[in-house]
This record gives C-alpha cells, structure tokens and sequence, in this order.
C-alpha cells in the first residue's frame, strides 16, 4: 500500500500473530501478567526493528529496483560481492555518507587490483602498459582457446597457464593491429631475479638473450615437458608455438635449444 507507506509483506510479519488475541484479567496470577508483559517488549521490539528497515530502505531509495540493478549490473562479480558486504554500515550512515563510503571501498579495491596485476607484468618482465595490455589479452585468449579444447583441464592446470605466460618484449597496438617486437641486442641482466639458481648455464644465458625472466621460462618449460610426456618425446615447432605464445623469434630459440639438449625428438 504505497499511500499508507506499508508493505504487502513486513519484516517480521508474523509478529502480531502472538499478541492479536491477549487479555489481561483482573485475577490473572502475577507470573502471567510479566509473561505477558515480556511477550509484549519483545513484539515493541520487533515494530521497532520493523520500522528502521522501513526507514532505511525509503531514505536510501532501495525500492527504486531498475536504478539500482542496472547500477549494480556495471560491477564485476568481485565487486557485487565486496557491496554485499558493506550493507550493513548503510544502517549507521545517510544516504550521502553510504554513497561515498561505498565509492571510496570500491576505488581502493579497484586500486588494489590494478597494482596486483602491475606487479603480476613486472614478475613476468613486462615493463610498458602497452606490453600488459596485450599480454593480457593473450592470456584470455590463451585461457579460452585451452578451455574449449580441454574441458576437463584441472584448476591447478589453468591457474598455472594464466600466471605462466609470460611475454617480456610483447607486440603493441599500432594502427589496429599488434605488431611483435623483434627481439633486444641487450642482454637482460636476470642475475638478481627469483628462481635464477634452478637454470643450467645454458638457460641463463638464453634467458638473458630472449630476455625472459627464470620464472616465466621454468613455466613455459614445465608446459613444454608436460607435452613432450603426452607426445612420447616428440615435439615440432608449430606444437611450440601454439603453446609458449611468444614472438616466432624466441620460441623458435626455445624450440631448438630443447632439440640442442636432446630433451625432445624433431617430428
């Protein structure tokens, strides 16, 4: 009844059922009178709770429901959840304080993510945004080709695809199109980074001619002897390429450093 500023349903709906039909008599035994008088704070107490929901959804707008869900349809799931959370404190705020309470939540886990996934690029070598940008649409791409072939692939698997690929001199958006850099004379100094003691000396040194941090490379190697396992050995460098994602240059280096070391058979 929106005249009347009730609901068809209410909070504790069902609260009147236990008082509708109480009578104080005027011999009624004491007990039963503080019963009944505790019944009776217990109902207030609801009627209380009955109209600060009221209150709370009216002075928030809440029952304005296509606003607000095409406002919480722009949210990514992360974000719908972390609100969820955060309701609650819309019960000791106004309406403003909520909003911009709720606005500075999701600016600081928005910021948070970002600087996660800037220092994910810097692990993996990436040191310009262009460089991320496409690196991260390679691994979706990457991630989405493998689910569709691979529908049974394990969790562990996928998690290890995403944060191993790795893409240290990627191509950049030019005219529409990404173009692949070719890769740099400098060698990458990679003494310092993590994950360097388990290289041979032959690793290092192509790791610091690809410029390919250890990490990355350890995972692309793990991918490469997970295929040659369900291949007997075998491996070609179209097999390479459709699984390491790098320029043609440096996976075919990798490629024929692995034939180099006899770790793989050339089809």
């Amino acid at each position: 009844m929106p005249g009347r500023l009730e609901f068809e349903e209410e909070a504790e709906d069902e609260a009147e059922k236990v008082v509708q039909d109480m009578v104080f008599d005027a011999d009624e035994a004491e007990e039963d009178v503080e019963l009944k008088l505790l019944i009776l704070q217990i109902y207030n107490e609801k009627l209380s709770l009955r109209a600060e929901r009221k209150r709370l959804m009216l002075k928030d707008n809440l029952l304005d429901y296509k606003t607000n869900n095409a406002i919480d349809k722009k949210r990514s799931k992360e974000e719908r959840e972390l609100y969820t959370r955060i309701k609650p404190f819309a019960r000791i705020m106004s309406s403003s304080d909520f909003n911009e309470f709720s606005d500075d939540i999701m600016n600081e886990f928005k910021i948070r993510n970002r600087i996660m996934q800037l220092q994910n690029w810097r692990r993996n070598g990436i040191t310009l945004l262009e460089d991320g940008e496409y690196y991260e649409k390679e691994k979706i791409s990457r991630v989405s080709k493998l689910t569709l072939s691979s529908p049974n692939i394990s969790s562990k698997e996928r998690h290890t695809l995403n944060s191993g690929r790795s893409h240290s001199r990627m191509s950049t958006p030019t005219e529409g199109k990404l173009k692949r850099r070719n890769i740099s004379a400098d060698p990458l100094d990679i003494s310092e980074a993590p994950d360097y003691n388990l290289l041979s000396d032959g690793e290092k040194l192509l790791c610091q001619e690809l410029r390919i941090y250890p990490k990355p490379y350890l995972c692309i190697k793990e991918l490469l002897f997970k295929e040659l396992l369900n291949s007997g050995g075998v491996l070609n460098q179209e097999k390479v390429s459709s699984i390491v994602k790098l320029e043609p240059s440096k996976t075919s280096r990798i490629y024929h450093y692995f034939v180099k070391q006899k770790w793989c058979q050339v089809s």
